[in-house]
């Protein structure tokens, strides 16, 4: 089977993988379900080594004990079936705590626009460091070389994109958090400047401009009294 139009839930099998639908190229929910792997207590993989488009309100993985990786490499399309402006949710976790994602898996997720990751909670497989990608926190100070990040698209890290003690201009901008949280796709929680997300420093800008605001418009009392008494007197 290539494809499949209906529904997909595996749950409470003694499967130790899901190869079985190891030739399914897409997923179809016409009916607006999502594709659920759950409680696969015996379940190792996935191993949907095929698959490349999925049409349904999302793929949830959780629940399986044993649960080792995803063997999933070939995510390319995904798709809401009901509602073309909404996005396709993505849950994925196991209750071992070795369980791993490589960067090639995460890496789809992120450039797909219609998926929106609610949380996918695991170790990277295989790291993949050099070139374009980077593996890990990166830190970036005022003697760093920045030549080498130029060529960069892709980092796998683990800590929220932040930016601290840099030029008043920038680290008070929200117009420019909002911009690159939007560029980035990130989540609601990053980009943070000196420790505050977006919507804290729109907050900020908002409470100085209503008081320079509320001081200009006390200024101009004192002259005024002062003008109508010259003119009394």
């Amino acid at each position: 089977m290539k494809k499949l139009i209906g529904s997909l839930t595996v749950i409470s099998t003694k499967y130790t993988s899901g190869k079985f639908l190891s030739g399914m190229e897409s997923i179809e929910c016409v009916d607006g379900s999502e594709i659920m792997w759950i409680l696969n207590n015996q379940m190792l993989e996935l191993g949907l080594v095929k698959l490349t488009t999925i049409n349904c309100k999302g793929i949830t993985v959780t629940g399986n004990k044993r649960l080792e990786k995803l063997n999933m490499p070939n995510i390319k399309n995904m798709t809401h079936p009901t509602n073309s402006n909404k996005k396709v949710g993505v849950s994925i976790s196991s209750d071992l705590p070795s369980f791993c994602i490589t960067t090639q898996e995460m890496y789809n997720f992120m450039i797909i626009d219609t998926a929106e990751v609610d949380y996918i909670f695991a170790k990277y497989c295989s790291p993949v460091t050099g070139g374009t990608h980077l593996f890990g926190s990166v830190e970036i100070g005022p003697n760093d070389y920045l030549e080498s990040m130029k060529s960069v698209e892709t980092i796998f890290g683990t800590d929220v994109l932040k930016f601290d003690l840099n030029n008043r201009e920038i680290s008070t901008n929200s117009s420019l958090c909002y911009e690159l949280r939007k560029s980035l796709s990130l989540s609601d929680f990053a980009p943070t400047f000196d420790g505050f997300a977006c919507e804290i420093l729109e907050f900020m800008e908002k409470q100085v401009k209503d008081t320079k605001n509320d001081a200009g418009s006390l200024s101009l009392i004192p002259a005024t009294f002062e003008y109508q008494y010259l003119m009394t007197a």
